[in-house]
């Protein structure tokens, strides 16, 4: 079974959109997944461990993948924090966590420091059963945690979603 994946730069998304149709887009960058095509990663964990001993990359035990909990105090401060300088200020993130955690076609993930007990990175997976499709979108990256490949585990998490569905 294949199923597109739609990445797309968020000033081409409305996040007020909240219908079930997909808008029409010129330019969209899909990924066609299907097992056969890309195998999925056996975790997450196993991803980061195969990190490359020179990479910047923490180890895969310092790092916790599990679904953001908008019942925490904790990961709405983390959100805010990382979301603070996001779109001049105004990121729409922060309002929406709680919809997108909430949302049974929604995979909202969090990737925990776990050394620091505060998110580091979060995205969103959303499914869109009427297009047999997937859109991946608030995908965020502390700035203290930028250019360790977080957001590149994330999406390879996504990706593993797709192909397992």
């Amino acid at each position: 079974h294949v199923r597109p994946i739609y990445l797309l730069p968020a000033h081409y998304w409305p996040h007020q959109y909240q219908g079930g149709s997909m808008p029409v887009l010129a330019r969209a960058l899909v990924i066609t997944v299907a097992s056969s095509v890309i195998a999925p990663a056996e975790s997450f964990c196993a991803t980061m461990a195969s990190s490359s001993p020179s990479s910047s990359a923490a180890s895969s035990a310092d790092y916790l993948l599990r679904e953001y909990d908008p019942t925490s105090e904790t990961d709405k401060a983390s959100l805010d924090e990382i979301c603070r300088n996001v779109y001049g200020g105004g990121d729409y993130l922060p309002s929406l966590a709680e919809t997108y955690a909430g949302d049974g076609a929604c995979s909202f993930l969090a990737l925990e420091d776990a050394s620091a007990s505060r998110l580091a990175a979060v995205a969103n997976y959303k499914r869109l059963p009427a297009q047999d499709a997937a859109w991946i979108e608030a995908v965020r990256t502390h700035k203290d945690y930028r250019g360790q490949g977080l957001a590149s585990s994330l999406l390879r998490s996504m990706i593993d979603i797709a192909a397992s569905e």
